[in-house]
């Protein structure tokens, strides 16, 4: 096995495929189904942050204003390198950072509508299976560092749900957004 480097895109959708191939799984073998619930989920939440910076950097890029990030690993990344999916009091999320930035890109541009990328699918997708969004991975480890653990006992994930709530998500939202940048990109290069 090569571990070559990659670009974010190919990086971004290995996340998905691995959690859509751990679902598979439990669909052929019901042992672990618990334990698997949360490296599944880690590997979508994953996923969507990538794909969210993704949208980010590409959208930053074609802004007649850029946006910058003071950070100077965030600077070089292209992307701010928080990692909340939902807003907390002094700092956006990259949701709304995103959202922001095609907002912007959108009355730059006559190829790109909001209404398009429904990003109401991705709202809900984070509120409901995302919504105890911790500054700590509660996806990685199942107790915090003093031993509290992060999620409660009866606290369920239905991964069928959450598998087909990411595919809409990407071929709604992430999709669209991509199609929609790629256009903007061709219709630069031919001018």
């Amino acid at each position: 096995m090569s571990f070559q480097r990659s670009n974010l895109a190919l990086h971004t959708v290995a996340y998905k495929e691995a959690g859509d191939r751990l679902v598979d799984s439990i669909i052929r073998d019901r042992s672990f189904q618990r334990e698997l619930i949360l490296p599944i989920s880690s590997l979508y939440r994953l996923y969507v942050e990538l794909s969210l910076k993704q949208l980010i950097f590409l959208g930053n890029q074609l802004l007649i204003k850029p946006l910058e990030w003071k950070d100077k690993v965030a600077k070089l990344a292209g992307y701010p390198i928080i990692h909340a999916l939902k807003d907390s009091p002094g700092e956006k999320a990259l949701l709304t950072i995103c959202k922001d930035i095609l907002t912007q890109l959108a009355e730059e541009s006559t190829l790109l509508n909001m209404s398009d990328l429904h990003f109401d699918v991705l709202e809900r997708c984070i509120h409901d299976f995302f919504g105890m969004d911790f500054t700590e991975d509660p996806f990685r480890y199942p107790n915090n560092t003093k031993g509290i653990p992060f999620l409660p006992d009866d606290y369920y994930v239905d991964v069928y749900q959450l598998r087909e709530t990411i595919s809409r998500v990407d071929v709604l939202c992430f999709d669209e957004a991509l199609l929609a940048i790629n256009d903007i990109l061709q219709k630069q290069s031919e001018l």
